[in-house]
């Protein structure tokens, strides 16, 4: 507001609430199967159909080590009923909606996270990316309003509403994250901070 000589307008700084983490993580440590989480409102302006458009994919190319967990408060019942009918009645075996979780639960959701998507058509200040990039998770987000700049570099960026592009995105990190478990060589600090400054 300063910036552009507005003048008689109070501003005060606000602050974020985020879900409460034990420590920071490092990606490093996290073992078991690769998991993608939702972490938002399940509603369709945060394009989760797109997600599970983008992990059958993946699935028909034989991703079976990577999982999908969506998690988030249902405003729009019938949207979040069929997003979990898709999940639990379609061929998706790696997919699990949980849909609204205790604290503790989202906590741990975070910290056993590998990846973290937000595919929304519109958003503000997604706190989901900053909780995400806390917790050692790598976002991988959509190209529109603010994702951008909260992102700051720090993940992968995806055109909006395009599941073929998503899916694309979600296998460059989860092939990053095999090389990283699977050769020594990328568990040095060195080559860790090459590699996640061009996620």
């Amino acid at each position: 507001i300063r910036d552009v000589a507005v003048t008689g307008v109070q501003t005060c700084a606000l602050p974020i609430s985020v879900v409460p983490l034990t420590r920071r993580l490092d990606p490093r440590e996290k073992e078991g199967p690769i998991t993608i989480a939702f972490i938002s409102r399940i509603v369709p302006a945060k394009g989760v159909h797109i997600l599970i458009d983008a992990f059958e994919m993946l699935m028909a190319r034989g991703y079976d080590d990577v999982e999908l967990v969506v998690i988030g408060s249902t405003y729009i019942h019938s949207y979040a009923a069929e997003i979990k009918q898709r999940i639990e009645r379609g061929p998706l075996k790696n997919a699990r909606f949980l849909g609204r979780v205790s604290q503790a639960r989202l906590s741990r959701a975070y910290e056993q996270a590998s990846i973290v998507v937000i595919p929304s058509f519109h958003e503000g200040l997604c706190v989901p990316v900053i909780e995400a990039l806390y917790a050692g998770a790598i976002p991988v987000v959509t190209d529109t309003a603010a994702l951008p700049e909260t992102l700051n570099g720090f993940g992968r960026l995806s055109p909006v509403g395009v599941a073929a592009a998503l899916a694309e995105r979600l296998a460059e990190v989860v092939a990053d994250i095999r090389a990283i478990r699977r050769d020594p060589r990328h568990r040095s600090e060195e080559h860790t901070s090459e590699l996640q400054s061009r996620l």
